[in-house]
């Protein structure tokens, strides 16, 4: 029996700084069955170039990049790179931050073996962009509660970049990635529908590096 191919959504915006390095943490993964979905949502920067340059490196299959006419925002970006995606399983990581060696393939052989689990995440390491220094980023929530009772308590406590989600845990209610009314948290709405129906698995792994710099979108909001 085959591996399952694993599809990686990245959204990019202006991340010309980063974007390579983002890619190439995908492609430079160990697991054999894997595509790169990039887009590009009309960057105002080279970030597009930088992408396109990464799948013309990459081997035939490995990365595919789309380029947006209009800005649609991180929502539609994603669910646009989930439509174009083959894969039996979904990673996400966003284009600027960064995949740790060997992520994917623990979380395919976890996914195999408990059938009843729609998503798995992990844990990772923030850093600031500029001095490379570790940041603190503490979440608390009851790992043995009921995951959907502690989503709504707690909020989104699921790093989205070290996810790996089956594909017919996004399907079952068909909601997908939606654009909830502002620019974040298609992911949390996408983490809580899962939640009703597959059980939500953790690992202790460092699986992410999460880039802390001044264009994060949780600057943005808050």
């Amino acid at each position: 029996m085959s591996e399952p191919l694993v599809s990686v959504l990245m959204a990019a915006l202006n991340h010309e700084d980063f974007a390579a390095d983002a890619a190439r943490s995908v492609l430079d993964q160990d697991y054999e069955r894997l595509e790169l979905i990039a887009i590009d949502d009309v960057s105002d920067d080279s970030t597009a170039e930088v992408l396109e340059q990464c799948a013309a490196e990459a081997p035939a299959g490995r990365m595919r990049v789309v380029l947006h006419e209009r800005r649609q925002g991180i929502a539609e970006t994603r669910a646009h790179a989930l439509r174009l995606a083959r894969g039996e399983l979904i990673g996400l990581l966003d284009s600027d931050d960064l995949w740790m060696p060997g992520k994917v393939e623990p979380q395919v052989a976890l996914l195999a073996d408990e059938a009843d689990v729609g998503l798995v995440h992990a844990e990772f390491e923030a850093f600031d962009s500029d001095t490379g220094a570790r940041v603190p980023w503490d979440r608390e929530w009851d790992e043995d509660a009921d995951q959907l009772v502690e989503l709504v308590r707690v909020g989104c406590f699921v790093m989205t970049g070290t996810t790996l989600i089956r594909r017919t845990a996004i399907d079952t209610r068909g909601v997908g990635f939606v654009n909830p009314g502002y620019a974040s948290y298609d992911d949390y709405l996408l983490y809580l529908t899962i939640a009703l129906d597959w059980r939500i698995a953790h690992e202790d792994r460092q699986v992410m590096r999460y880039r802390r710099h001044r264009g994060n979108l949780t600057n943005v909001l808050f």
